[in-house]
């Protein structure tokens, strides 16, 4: 079973929270600051599998804080690939719905159907882990650990089943034990009993007195009782017409069903119906000889299962030490298979960069033969040489730069014509001024006179400006020409100088030329052939170690059955643990059937006992209806049926009497007396007469004795005021059974004692190999083979002990194991209860509460990568306020829940 999607409106802290429409995975991480909510989401993942508790909204802690109703949603999917919607809402009472498909459940409050085989207070202390409950593991002891996880199946609310028995065997020795140390009831009682008899020795006196009185009134009682029955004697005399003429008529019948029955002697041994034992015998007769056949069958199984257990399986049995071992370092070179597999493709990926990038700087791809001559151009060397080459072609190109920016010639003169126009026009305006006598004609006159003298001014000005200029550029052009060519020198020995530098590596043709970042880029190049020579020589390192322990799985190949010799290397140290484990169970099945067999002959022997008893009984009973028969056993059927059947009548009348005359002896002696004395059994009225005066005449004699035997009962009951022998003889039974009853009590306890030990005995039994042996190859995947085994030693089993192939002998799970290894220990111990708790129906996720902030980094990344396998089998929900260690379960293909804190 895992949840799929998770919302919520509002419970407790949480408001508004919905994990999305993505089905979530087998491993949710589940991410948040202090304070975010993460006990709150593990109570909201409790209640949607078993309701609200408390059931008010009152005094549930996990109510709305902002009084808003308790909601949640959830989607389900269980191990049959269906799916399950659950709706919970927590009103005035809670209120629940269970969907599949279209048929929709009234769930209230009730537990999820398919999780009941998991009661809620199991899954709240033993399916939750958290960090407080390892720390808890300091100050408390592993024998105790181990009473929980193997007695008490990791519940903690349990108590376990040793410190019941020792109660129980402490309240037996407050009853009684063999010492007399401490308080014991039944010694107490013993005194009380001597003080009781003393006391009786002095009413012994005191009761002579009163047996003298009682003797007496034994006599007149005696008197009383003889008078009585002959008063019954004349009222029997009186009844007996109307009595015992009914009874004497049944005893004659009686007599006459005796004497049809004949000879008892003859019918001693036969059964009520001859002829229905007859077939009875002749059914079991068969019956046992197809349990002869039955078990005869049976041996021949168990004959092949015992010769199922080859030499074969022998050989490889003597090697289980060497196996084992092969399989918990194969289990142990996991991490190492998947790291050079990790190698190799990051040594693909370097081999891409390197080539994209020698592409780029070289224009080819770098072989791996170049790796060398790489590896031993100098960077520095090569900065400087790009440096050069950068500085020269830097230096060309202000050269040409400078050329570029050369100054504007001078402002081409005005032309010349313009200044003659105006000095012609201003002549002209001074003649024409002074014909006419015009001073306005004059004065233009004047005026372009002068204009035409400053621009004749500045167009000489400007030509000799110019003419300087060209003279000017001219030289300055040589001078760049000259500095050109020793500065393409300069670039054309830098490039030679880098070229020569790169030469082993062969550039290819279409290699770009090196710019300002080349230095960088090749730097970059170097550190990524550099990498790469690191990984390969990592990855390699990793393979010769897998090939060695495949090298000693092959050395046992030959140990194993002919038909898996041909299996793959990959699989070989699993194939051999398989055959290893096959074999164990053929040794164990053959150890069965030797003990099944011998079972099967002692059976065989009493069916056989049986059989011959029952042949007896028919072949006797059958002689015997014969001679009953006069030779014909039908007739001695039918004999025998008559006879049978007339003894029981008689005894069936004589029954009947007995029930309503319980005194028929004497009422029997009375009708022989009678009989004897020749009466006749018509009635008599003259007898009747004498016996009805005679009954009335006893009857005032009876009354006399009634009173004195009143006096006399007076006079004891004076004497007898004080505590009696009898009373003191009750009080000192009542104490022997008191006694009797709490040496019982006593018995019980001891009983229920041994009982509680037995029951605890035969749970380990059951479940404690598998769970010590999944929490092993757990232990030893998060010690990376360090310890790789865990057993329970002692002469009781409760010495909790930890080996592994590092460790000379088992170790005691305490100092000097760190804290962190405990941890690691008490964790895979949970997880494999976990798996027999859970394995008749759904598997229920597990909650993991920062259980590995106290591990290094080598054993946190192992259990990491465990939960990540126990995903596979079960839900994981991961509770952590770090984030590195919620992106690495994200690597390992989780989903993260991010809580923000309030």
């Amino acid at each position: 079973m895992r949840f799929l999607r998770i919302s919520t409106t509002s419970f407790g802290a949480l408001q508004e929270l919905d994990t999305g429409p993505d089905a979530l995975p087998r491993l949710v991480v589940v991410e948040g600051r202090n304070e975010a909510g993460k006990s709150t989401f593990f109570e909201l993942l409790a209640t949607i599998l078993y309701g609200f508790y408390p059931a008010s909204r009152e005094s549930h802690p996990y109510a709305p804080w902002s009084g808003a109703v308790a909601d949640t949603r959830a989607t389900l999917e269980l191990r049959d690939g269906s799916e399950r919607e659950v709706h919970r809402r927590l009103l005035a009472t809670p209120q629940g719905t269970l969907v599949m498909g279209e048929v929709e459940e009234d769930l209230r409050n009730r537990t999820l159907p398919f999780v009941e085989h998991v009661p809620r207070k199991v899954f709240r202390h033993v399916f939750a882990l958290t960090l407080g409950e390892l720390a808890g593991l300091e100050g408390e002891s592993w024998e105790r650990v181990q009473d929980r996880l193997m007695g008490a199946m990791g519940a903690t609310d349990l108590r376990s089943a040793r410190d019941v028995v020792e109660e129980l065997e402490a309240d037996a020795g407050r009853l009684w034990r063999t010492t007399r140390r401490g308080s014991q009831e039944v010694r107490d009682l013993e005194e009380r009993m001597r003080q009781l008899r003393t006391r009786r020795r002095e009413a012994v006196t005191q009761e002579d007195a009163i047996r003298r009185i009682s003797d007496e009134l034994s006599q007149a009682r005696d008197e009383l009782d003889r008078a009585r029955e002959e008063r019954e004697a004349c009222r029997l005399y009186i009844e007996r017409y109307r009595g015992l003429l009914p009874i004497r008529e049944q005893l004659l019948r009686v007599e006459g069903l005796q004497k049809d029955a004949g000879d008892p002697t003859l019918l001693e041994g036969l059964p009520p119906d001859p002829e229905a034992r007859l077939a009875e015998l002749r059914e079991q007769l068969d019956e046992l000889g197809e349990r002869l056949r039955e078990t005869e069958r049976a041996a021949d199984a168990s004959r092949e299962t015992l010769d199922a257990f080859r030499e074969q399986d022998l050989r490889l049995l003597e090697r289980e030490r060497e196996v084992e071992t092969l399989v918990t370092r194969h289990a142990a070179l996991e991490p190492t298979r998947v790291r050079v597999a990790h190698l190799e493709q990051e040594l693909r990926d370097f081999r891409r960069r390197i080539d994209t990038l020698g592409r780029r700087l070289l224009g080819r791809e770098i072989d791996t033969k170049l790796n060398g001559p790489l590896m031993d151009v100098p960077v520095t060397r090569l900065e400087e040489l790009v440096r050069e080459v950068e500085a020269a072609r830097q230096s060309l190109d202000g050269l040409s730069q400078s050329r570029r920016q050369d100054p504007s010639p001078p402002t081409v003169p005005a032309p010349l014509w313009l200044p003659v126009s105006a000095l012609a026009v201003g002549v002209l305006g001074l003649l024409g001024g002074s014909m006419v006598e015009s001073i306005a004609l004059s004065l233009v006159g004047a005026i372009a006179v002068g204009v035409a003298t400053v621009l004749l001014y500045l167009w000489s000005r400007s030509r000799a400006q110019l003419a300087a200029h060209h003279r000017d550029r001219e030289a300055r052009a040589a001078d760049l020409a000259r500095l050109r060519t020793e500065r393409e020198g300069e670039l054309e020995t830098a490039r030679r100088k880098l070229t020569a530098l790169l030469g082993p590596l062969e550039p290819g043709p279409d290699a770009p030329s090196p710019g300002s970042d080349f230095p960088a880029q090749f730097e970059r190049l170097q550190d990524l052939v550099r990498d790469e020579g690191d990984r390969r020589r990592s990855m390699e390192s990793g393979r010769r170690e897998i090939d060695a322990t495949q090298a000693e799985a092959e050395a046992l190949r030959r140990f194993l059955p002919q038909d898996d010799r041909d299996v793959d290397a990959a699989a070989l140290a699993q194939v051999l643990s398989r055959s290893l484990r096959a074999a164990g169970a053929r040794r164990e099945a053959a150890s069965g059937a030797e003990r099944e067999l011998a079972r099967l002959a002692k059976e065989m022997e009493r069916t056989r006992e049986l059989e011959a008893s029952a042949r007896s009984e028919l072949s006797t009973l059958t002689d015997r209806l014969t001679r009953l028969g006069g030779g014909d056993l039908e007739g001695g059927i039918r004999s025998a049926e008559a006879r049978l059947f007339a003894v029981h009548r008689s005894r069936q009348i004589l029954d009947e009497l007995e029930l309503a005359h319980p005194r028929l002896d004497e009422i029997r002696a009375r009708i022989r007396e009678a009989e004897e004395a020749g009466e006749d059994w018509a009635v008599d009225p003259e007898a009747l007469a004498q016996r009805r005066a005679r009954e009335e005449a006893v009857s005032g004699q009876i009354e006399e004795l009634l009173r004195s035997i009143q006096a006399m009962e007076k006079d004891l009951e004076h004497l007898s005021g004080r505590t009696t022998l009898d009373d003191l003889d009750g009080e000192i039974l009542e104490l022997e059974e008191r006694i009797e009853r709490v040496t019982a009590q006593r018995d019980r306890l001891w009983i229920l004692g041994r009982i509680v030990r037995e029951a605890e005995r035969r749970i380990r039994e059951e479940h404690q190999p598998e769970i010590l042996r999944l929490a092993g190859d757990r232990l030893a995947r998060l010690t990376g083979g360090r310890y790789d085994r865990l057993l329970l030693a002692g002469r009781d089993g409760r010495d909790f002990r930890v080996s592994g192939p590092a460790t000379p002998s088992s170790l005691p799970i305490d100092s000097p194991l760190s804290a962190g290894t405990r941890e690691q220990i008490y964790l895979a111990l949970r997880l494999s209860t976990l798996d027999q708790l859970d394995r008749a129906g759904e598997r229920l996720p597990v909650l993991l509460d920062e259980v590995l902030v106290n591990w290094d980094p080598v054993r946190r990344e192992a259990g990491l990568e465990l939960l990540a396998e126990v995903a596979r089998e079960r839900q994981c929900f991961f509770f952590t306020c770090h984030p590195p260690l919620a992106e690495r379960l994200e690597q390992l293909g989780g989903s993260r829940i991010q809580l923000d804190a309030p």
